[in-house]
């Protein structure tokens, strides 16, 4: 189903959840399907138009004694909009006021077109009810104007009652058709958000499963170190090493094997300020330094967030596939955007930036600009690899 009829279904069924809407088969007389806005709208709009044109027709006739009757009749089809059952009472009350004035068949016209609003608004019993008043209307006619009325006459009303009727109920059909569907696509996405959240439950116990020993054994042996001797420090430091290692690739394991669970989840992202701190822990080192260029400006919190979470994956990506040498950082705020901006040098034979061709680390930062109308952009000029973020503020 294409999104515009997604969005249309599910539309229909919220704007008319307070009417009263039948399941199939009901037959309750005050039950009713009621329109859909646009096509209220529609209606009143008519009905308003229709109405003019009476008073008009009525003032250059001078207004004579059937013109109330006339306009009552018109502004009674807007009724249809919000309760079909006054309007078919407005109809057939003037349709019987209609034979002492000696308009009836002109009345009866306006009977019968309103046959195909019954139809496809009323219930069933209430069709079978005008229905049936209709097939009076008619006789009564006959009966009154006796052998004056042609026969032609009586079947192309009772044939244009037909028409009215059938084309309500194929529109009736449809709007049934187009709730039904509409009741359908929230049970799937109900079920469908049921899914993700198991599936989430699911990653979520087997990250505990799967990571949680390699971190024991990273937490043990780290708290260790300082009372090791060297043979034992040296062991101690590969088990790290080796546990880091393992528990780095489950968990590519498990990304690659879902979709990236959405970004907002409850955790609070990370200051700004505490991010650059921990940029410098990670490019200080001997060969390297990290020079932070002019005041980080104020920020509100969501923005804030997302660029602590963007810098963070910008310098690990800076210390993992960097070259010795100065990497700066720079946030500025003006026009309206804040830009971040990391800059750190790369291997001259550039084989050793294979984040270049984008991995998980590019992926989230640009999710993280993109969640909030920005972007993030990457380029390499003259052994300097450059990493550009961009926020509306």
């Amino acid at each position: 189903m294409s999104d515009p009829a997604r969005r249309r279904l599910l539309g229909l069924l919220r704007g008319d959840a307070s009417e009263r809407v039948p399941a199939t088969g009901d037959t309750g007389f005050a039950d009713f399907i009621p329109l859909v806005p646009a096509a209220r709208v529609v209606l009143l709009v008519a009905a308003v138009v229709g109405c003019i044109a009476t008073l008009v027709s009525a003032a250059s006739s001078g207004f004579p004694p059937t013109a109330a009757l006339q306009f009552g009749v018109t502004a009674a089809f807007a009724l249809f909009a919000v309760n079909p059952i006054a309007a078919a009472a407005a109809i057939a009350a003037a349709m019987c006021l209609s034979f002492p004035l000696d308009i009836e068949r002109p009345m009866l016209l306006a009977v019968i077109v309103a046959v195909g609003f019954v139809s496809r608004i009323g219930s069933r019993t209430l069709l079978l009810a005008y229905g049936g008043f209709v097939v009076v209307a008619i006789a009564g006619i006959v009966w009154m104007d006796g052998s004056s009325i042609p026969a032609m006459s009586v079947l192309l009303y009772v044939v244009f009652a037909v028409i009215a009727g059938s084309l309500g109920l194929l529109m009736r059909a449809g709007a049934t058709r187009e709730q039904r569907l509409a009741v359908q696509l929230i049970a799937e996405e109900r079920r469908s958000t049921d899914i993700v959240r198991d599936e989430r439950a699911r990653i979520a116990a087997d990250l505990h499963d799967v990571i949680a020993r390699d971190l024991v054994v990273i937490v043990m042996h780290a708290r260790a170190l300082d009372q090791l001797d060297r043979p034992a420090l040296t062991q101690a430091q590969a088990e790290i090493l080796s546990a880091a290692k393992s528990a780095l690739s489950d968990i590519r394991v498990i990304v690659a094997a879902v979709d990236p669970v959405p970004l907002t989840s409850g955790v609070d992202a990370p200051a700004l300020a505490e991010e650059i701190a921990q940029a410098h822990h990670l490019l200080d080192a001997p060969g390297r330094t990290l020079r932070v260029g002019g005041a980080i400006p104020e920020l509100p919190k969501h923005i804030d967030g997302a660029l602590g979470r963007i810098l963070r994956e910008a310098a690990l990506n800076a210390s993992k596939h960097g070259a010795p040498g100065e990497t700066t950082l720079e946030v500025q705020s003006r026009d309206g955007e804040v830009r971040l901006e990391l800059r750190n040098p790369i291997h001259p034979e550039g084989t050793d930036v294979p984040f270049a061709l984008g991995g998980h680390g590019i992926t989230r930062m640009r999710e993280h600009a993109q969640m909030l109308g920005g972007d993030v952009e990457t380029s390499c000029d003259h052994d300097v690899w450059t990493t550009s973020a961009r926020l509306p503020l």
